[in-house]
């Protein structure tokens, strides 16, 4: 099939340029850069990047267990979160509500 294209004039002369070098006609060459460039554009189009994965551990609480996540992310006045996770009472010295 014929056709028409605008090329600007830089692109033109590459492509006379490459076409001369490979031995092929610049509607070969443009052929084929459309084709390698529709198929690739098909492919991205399916694939998806895989997702990250990190090693964290097991997990500090039982996920099936509702209530316990929700005391997890949410502790109730009094508690506090220890640095290695786990949910502790305030002893009275260290409650900086308290005063003497």
């Amino acid at each position: 099939m014929k056709t028409t294209l605008s090329i600007a004039d830089g692109v033109m002369r590459h492509l006379k340029a490459e076409a001369a070098r490979r031995g092929e006609t610049m509607s070969v060459l443009v052929e084929s850069a459309l084709r390698a460039f529709l198929e690739k554009e098909d492919s991205m189009d399916n694939e998806l990047p895989p997702l990250p994965r990190f090693n964290m551990g097991e997990p500090l609480v039982d996920l099936a267990d509702r209530d316990q996540l929700y005391e997890r992310m949410d502790p109730q006045p009094g508690q506090v979160q220890a640095a290695d996770g786990r949910v502790r009472y305030r002893e009275a010295e260290d409650d900086p509500a308290q005063t003497d």
